[in-house]
């Protein structure tokens, strides 16, 4: 718990899934997921086992009692539906041991919170993908960063910083928007500056100073968390 915000975390193995593994850890296969394919059932159960330890780690931190496990849904533009009074966030990805992950961060309902993990781009990825999601500046701005990792792991952490930025606010905002939405203008160990470039909708203004935090994780996998209050209406 740090901020007051909830952190958990599990692995998870696509080759010993079965179905009753659902049951078992008290998660409602939505209909949904029924019908997918065994990666996907995998990682969905995995993220939701990681939401509700998260949201069990946050109960107890407020010392409010819990009786049964919160059932995390499907929500508008297919994001995880909270409890009431909480918000949140999860990710997955696979690693190339073929070992999963599943992560998910929960906190108060005034909080806007997003989480991403990816696995680390590699050079050759990080520069045929790099127009996707970032401009020139931000590749320039990149390329001459004074931090210890390598540019396509830089790269990789300013492409899960911005679904971290997506997960936490679209839906708010009830829409899909792109990579482009926000840009880079400061990086740093351990931290990414962005500004949203034009207005969204109210009260993300053009402008709006981001703030994302990273990590490289046994030189595998990059994740980043945000953590904000939502923009006050002008």
């Amino acid at each position: 718990m740090m901020n007051s915000l909830s952190i958990q975390g599990v692995h998870f193995s696509t080759e010993q899934y079965i179905d009753a593994l659902y049951p078992q850890h008290q998660v409602i296969m939505p209909e949904s997921v029924r019908q997918a394919a065994t990666k996907r059932k995998a990682e969905f159960l995995a993220g939701r086992v990681a939401a509700q330890a998260a949201c069990s780690a946050y109960y107890s931190h407020l010392l409010l009692p819990q009786i049964l496990l919160p059932q995390i849904g499907i929500g508008p533009l297919r994001g995880p539906l909270w409890p009431a009074g909480i918000n949140g966030s999860i990710t997955h990805c696979h690693l190339p041991s073929g070992e999963g992950i599943a992560l998910a961060a929960c906190g108060p309902c005034n909080k806007l919170i997003g989480i991403d993990a990816e696995v680390i781009f590699s050079p050759q990825l990080a520069a045929e993908t790099a127009e996707q999601f970032v401009d020139e500046t931000e590749r320039a701005l990149i390329q001459s960063a004074q931090i210890t990792v390598d540019y396509h792991v830089a790269m990789t952490a300013v492409f899960s910083a911005k679904e971290s930025f997506f997960k936490a606010v679209a839906p708010v905002l009830g829409f899909y928007f792109d990579f482009d939405a926000i840009k880079l203008i400061k990086i740093e160990e351990q931290q990414l500056s962005f500004e949203i470039v034009d207005f969204l909708s109210e009260p993300f203004h053009a402008g709006i100073a981001i703030d994302i935090d990273f990590m490289v994780i046994d030189n595998a996998f990059v994740i980043t968390s945000l953590c904000m209050n939502r923009p006050e209406t002008n």
